[in-house]
């Protein structure tokens, strides 16, 4: 990259358009910008990247280049393969996709215990009552990010959503980083629970002053935690790789789940819930109280 942007930007005139090829919000790349279209002239002027591979020796350009780059999905490498050979299409792909009733007792008797399963409903329904360790990936625009995240490209799982028109987002999601494949069925609605929680932590100024009573767990990437530890003494552990570090949270007091807004936390503290502790709360949206 040092020496194709230094090439690239000695030979092309600064009314040449650029296009990116990924956005800002993807975990393609760091500071992504949110524009669509761009010219080498503007990319000249303000992007770091460039300005950097133009002032800076490589050694200096790679190491700024690595730092804080977003986590690596489970689902990247998968996705690389299937673009080689040429993935299914679309219809075809959809085919595939078992479309259940809604999650019911008889349901969880037959379920394969070998498989996950990921609830895509909101945090606040799955907290009401869920299936028994169940992960709560709330469906979004970072639904398969996460997905893709947290589920292995050949672990078999379930899903449940809320209704018919959440079937149909999720499974657009599902399809477009090509994890159908091990998608066992999705189930369209609860009718019976196993379990409720996490709970909503009951007082987000008790992280401020008196938080080691419980074991806090910072969900955040690490380079959100170096530029702001909210809770001081939390365990930072990035939720891309909870379920793999699951063993490296304490047990013997409540857990207590943050991210920088709810959305991680929810996910986050859902896994430790699955994983057996108890209790755990998702201190959710009160998180923002401690930015201030």
């Amino acid at each position: 990259m040092y020496h194709s942007l230094r090439r690239m930007f000695a030979r092309l005139k600064d009314s040449t358009l650029v296009y990116p090829a990924h956005g800002a919000g993807t975990l393609c790349g760091k500071a992504l910008k949110q524009f669509n279209a761009s010219t080498i002239g503007v990319e000249r002027l303000d992007n770091w990247a460039v300005l950097l591979a133009h002032t800076a020796d490589e050694q200096t350009f790679i190491e700024a280049l690595v730092t804080g780059q977003p986590h690596i999905p489970k689902y990247f490498p998968n996705s690389v393969e299937v673009n080689r050979r040429g993935p299914t299409g679309y219809e075809e792909a959809l085919k595939t996709v078992q479309k259940l009733g809604p999650f019911t007792a008889q349901a969880a008797q037959v379920l394969d215990r070998q498989a996950t399963v990921v609830d895509a409903r909101p945090a606040y329904l799955f907290r009401k009552g869920h299936r028994k360790g169940a992960i709560n990936i709330p469906l979004g625009k970072s639904f398969n990010t996460w997905l893709g995240s947290l589920i292995a490209p050949d672990e078999p799982y379930y899903l449940i959503v809320s209704s018919a028109p959440a079937y149909e987002t999720a499974i657009d999601q599902v399809l477009a980083i090509g994890y159908e494949a091990n998608l066992k069925g999705v189930f369209v609605g609860v009718e019976y629970a196993e379990e409720t929680g996490p709970e909503p932590f009951p007082d987000v100024e008790v992280l401020r002053h008196d938080g080691r009573a419980y074991t806090v767990v910072d969900v955040r990437d690490p380079d959100e935690v170096g530029a702001n530890p909210l809770v001081p003494h939390a365990l930072p552990i990035r939720l891309a790789e909870l379920r793999e570090r699951i063993g490296e949270v304490p047990q013997g007091k409540p857990i207590a789940v943050h991210c920088a807004g709810g959305y991680r936390s929810a996910i986050g503290s859902s896994i430790l819930l699955a994983s057996g502790r108890q209790p755990v709360y998702d201190v959710g949206e009160a998180i923002t109280r401690l930015l201030n």
